[in-house]
């Protein structure tokens, strides 16, 4: 009955199965210069980029667009928004990423944002904004979200974010016990939640099979150390600086393949016991517990050449923790210059100082969380000067 047109619409033209079904829906001619060279297509190139225009120029007005530290082409009509600064477009033609990070960015972006269809990477971090997960079920395609450093005091809607692979909320106002939201992100490979309020235990993760990276370092979990006994993509666990106790588990992290490299902090908590010789499955790891209450490492760690790159094949047990009765800045020895110094005071294993005040009430140790708290007491006094 149509032709060809009943098999594909042809380049340049479109309805909204891609083909011609009945005489009352044939394939129409896209306006505008700027159409897709394939056959079937069910959107017009030159309309759907006129409406992600509207949606940028909404962002950018409720953002303070005027205001940002670098808005080249912006808003601009003889510019293609695939050139506008901080955009980037697949097949120039639907925006892709949105990369505007440290760029003066205010107020709350609208939740129209998320109708950006194609959008997979939107990072807005380092910018005093007001931002929201609502709506966010609509970007379906959104993979990468990074809002470090941007003031934000809720992950509520965040679980509509199906499939989402990395999420970034570093440095924020967040407290409270880690929602349940989280745990159904069952594509996410990388959650960084470090330096915030966070409270309560220590997920386990166990439906984020997918997860290879997990940073909650520099908050107040309070909690034993899961095992992540069920993880087999886990190589990157920072739980530093929070107020976990009990025993490192045995069984930790034992689904991970022994040949993977394995970054571990557990540094600055209330550990105790000894550092458990199952770890020594690993070839490769480094790993940092300075600042607990552990009181022995089991001898086999200590020939893990490898281990802290290279520094236990260089120190052998100092490589991993000072002695008790002993200390440096770093908890251990190192080829960086550090050493283990005798302290006779001293009663655990990797203390930072010869005051042996191990464990979560120290948490100096180049703490992230102090480091910014020092920062800000100058610059707040500076003010006041």
């Amino acid at each position: 009955s149509f032709g060809c047109d009943g098999l594909m619409c042809p380049p340049g033209e479109f309805n909204n199965v891609g083909r011609q079904t009945s005489a009352n829906d044939p394939c129409k001619a896209c306006p505008g210069a700027e159409n897709s060279p394939y056959y079937g297509m069910s959107e017009c190139a030159s309309l759907e980029k006129k409406r992600e225009r509207d949606i940028l120029q909404l962002f950018y007005s409720a953002t303070g667009g005027d205001g940002w530290k670098n808005n080249d082409g912006w808003l601009d009509d003889a510019i293609d928004i695939c050139s506008w600064y901080g955009i980037s477009c697949r097949d120039g033609q639907t925006v892709e990423s949105i990369i505007l990070g440290s760029n003066s960015l205010t107020g709350k972006p609208p939740r129209q944002l998320f109708g950006l269809k194609n959008l997979q990477n939107l990072w807005l971090y380092s910018n005093p904004m007001n931002f929201s997960f609502d709506g966010i079920a609509e970007a379906t395609s959104l993979k990468s979200l990074l809002l470090d450093s941007t003031r934000l005091d809720s992950l509520e809607g965040i679980g509509g974010a199906a499939n989402l692979v990395d999420l970034d909320v570093r440095f924020n106002n967040l407290a409270g016990k880690i929602p349940d939201e989280i745990l159904g992100l069952k594509h996410v490979e990388t959650l960084s939640f470090a330096d915030n309020g966070f409270t309560g235990t220590v997920p386990s993760f166990a439906q984020a099979t997918k997860l290879k990276t997990l940073r909650m370092g520099g908050n107040k979990l309070k909690d034993t150390i899961p095992s992540f006994a069920t993880s087999q993509l886990l190589t990157t666990v920072d739980l530093s600086d929070n107020d976990l106790f009990g025993t490192i588990p045995r069984d930790f992290l034992k689904k991970i393949d022994v040949s993977a490299t394995v970054f571990l902090d557990l540094s600055g908590n209330d550990l105790t016991g000894q550092v458990p010789k199952e770890l020594s499955r690993f070839d490769d790891m480094i790993i940092y517990l300075r600042d607990n209450r552990i009181e022995g490492i089991d001898p086999e760690l200590c020939e893990k050449s490898r281990w802290n790159g290279g520094d236990v094949g260089s120190f052998k047990c100092d490589g991993l923790l000072c002695p008790s009765g002993s200390f440096s800045p770093s908890g251990r020895t190192s080829r960086a210059g550090a050493t283990c110094e005798p302290c006779p005071k001293v009663q655990h294993f990797g203390s930072t100082s010869c005051d042996d005040k191990s464990g979560a009430t120290q948490q100096t140790w180049m703490g992230t969380s102090a480091v910014l708290s020092a920062i800000g007491g100058l610059v707040f006094a500076c003010l006041v000067i």
